[in-house]
């Protein structure tokens, strides 16, 4: 990254997930042309200034809160090509548009990795366009005093095309002069406690009374925006997980029928839990021998991201479900829980550490390896569409006629999400279960590859619409994965 791109935007409290959910909806835009990472952050230790701060940054109202955000290029021309390119959404913003503020920022200084993180601070200020040299100089001093006390990775950016607002801007919320540049710049921390207490450490630290900041101090705005987490839809499939008797085996026929490559997990607290990479780099799924004492190995499981795990735990049994364990946390993950539907079907929750969420399921041209498409087999379509509407905002988009097998009843949400379909597992003859199909660049050489390693066709392959094909096998244990993909 050399560039990114900085937001301040105001909310009302009450739309918090209507504004993740148009985030999680316009990122893809970003991505498609090059964007490396989304991150959004709702306000928690906004401070309130004297003479500045975000609240007034944005003239946020008393029931409003300060949404903190940014978006990573690897370069300005690469974001300036993507802004002839992208298109407005078509749902309409869920803030006041004309009090967002927004700038293009050449990096100045950046240390720390770009892993997970739980919280942010932001900062905002102007300085002297011929101090830019001694900023850098302080923001390296300041960035390793903030990472020997917790903070995982600093970022400082030097204003290049901060636009002036007809209401507000950048410049005005710091009250910039002629001469000066507005810079932004944001600190990475594990977890709220992680940074309160290095926030804590710094006030005693004398390094920082030694490397004072280039700028007015009494016009710098300065706060926390609280833990961001995955910026997926609510309900976007964000992970697949198999429990198999036999990780060797299944990894040898996952590893040719889907393309992936297979290996352990870097992290040791992961205890060898293998990850399923795609071949764009991207981690797709799981695999797993189930624990000492686990019942049976259960197939395929597929994950749902949330905002709040605990909250859609206690969602799902509220409306009849059950929570089977946790919520828990996975160390360098985020945290989930297994649950299941009225029906007795099971699924997972996770709210994911990575504020750039999960691109395993990527419903997109080209996205071999990728997760394309899920599909819910239940003796109650409209009990399943009334469970999961209360629980991920779903509702029924339309029904393709299957004759005596019922309807091929669509998920949607909004005007673009569109991730899968529920039929009729009694009419249908198919397993009550999630099912979800891997995206392959050849469908019958997939097919016959998974024959080859043990596998057996299931059904298929059927034209679909767009001019693809899918089908359904079955693993060396007998586990069912639908594959989407060509015929060449």
């Amino acid at each position: 990254m050399s560039y990114f791109q900085g937001f301040v935007v105001p909310v009302k409290r009450g739309d918090q997930a209507a504004y993740r959910d148009f985030a999680a909806m316009v990122a893809p835009g970003f991505t498609e042309f090059g964007a490396t990472r989304i991150v959004e952050c709702w306000g928690d230790d906004v401070m309130i200034g004297k003479n500045t701060d975000f609240r007034r940054a944005v003239n946020a109202a008393d029931d409003e809160e300060v949404v903190f955000a940014w978006v990573e290029w690897p370069d300005r021309a690469t974001c300036d090509a993507a802004a002839t390119k992208m298109t407005p959404p078509e749902t309409p913003a869920p803030f006041d548009t004309r009090r967002m503020i927004y700038g293009g920022y050449d990096l100045d200084y950046q240390s720390g990795t770009e892993g997970p993180f739980g919280y942010v601070d932001g900062i905002l200020a102007s300085v002297p366009d011929d101090k830019r040299a001694a900023f850098a100089d302080t923001a390296h001093a300041i960035g390793v005093i903030f990472r020997d006390h917790g903070a995982t990775r600093v970022v400082d950016g030097w204003g290049a095309d901060v636009p002036d607002g007809k209401v507000t801007d950048f410049r005005r919320a710091v009250q910039a002069p002629a001469g000066e540049t507005v810079i932004f710049g944001w600190i990475e921390w594990p977890d709220k406690a992680t940074r309160d207490a290095g926030m804590a450490a710094l006030m005693q630290d004398g390094r920082m009374r030694d490397n004072p900041p280039p700028w007015n101090g009494q016009l710098a705005i300065f706060g926390g925006p609280r833990r961001a987490t995955m910026s997926n839809m609510e309900g976007t499939p964000v992970w697949f997980e198999l429990t198999t008797p036999d990780p060797d085996e299944s990894q040898d026929f996952y590893r040719h029928v889907a393309g992936w490559t297979i290996a352990p997990s870097a992290m040791a607290e992961h205890g060898g839990y293998r990850i399923a990479t795609a071949p764009d780099g991207e981690r797709i799924a799981g695999l797993m021998a189930p624990p000492p004492g686990a019942p049976s190995p259960v197939g395929w499981t597929v994950y749902f991201g949330v905002a709040d795990v605990d909250a859609a735990a206690a969602r799902v049994k509220e409306l009849g479900g059950a929570v089977h364990f946790g919520p828990m946390d996975i160390p360098h993950v985020g945290r989930f829980a297994a649950v299941s539907d009225p029906q007795g079907i099971g699924f997972n929750l996770l709210t994911g550490a990575d504020p750039a969420g999960s691109r395993a399921f990527a419903a997109a041209p080209g996205a071999i390896g990728h997760g394309v498409w899920v599909e819910l087999a239940t003796p109650d379509p409209d009990g399943a569409f009334a469970f999961y509407g209360a629980l991920f905002g779903w509702e029924k988009a339309g029904a393709m006629p299957m004759g005596e097998m019922g309807d091929y009843a669509f998920i949607g949400k909004g005007a673009d999400f569109r991730p899968g379909a529920v039929m009729s597992s009694s009419l249908s003859g198919a397993p009550a279960r999630w099912n979800w199909y891997v995206h392959v660049p050849d469908i019958d050489a997939a097919i016959e590859t998974a024959k080859a390693h043990q596998g057996a066709l299931i059904q298929g392959p059927d034209p679909i619409p767009g001019g693809d094909y899918s089908a359904n096998v079955s693993d060396a244990h007998g586990f069912q994965i639908g594959l989407v993909g060509p015929r060449k």
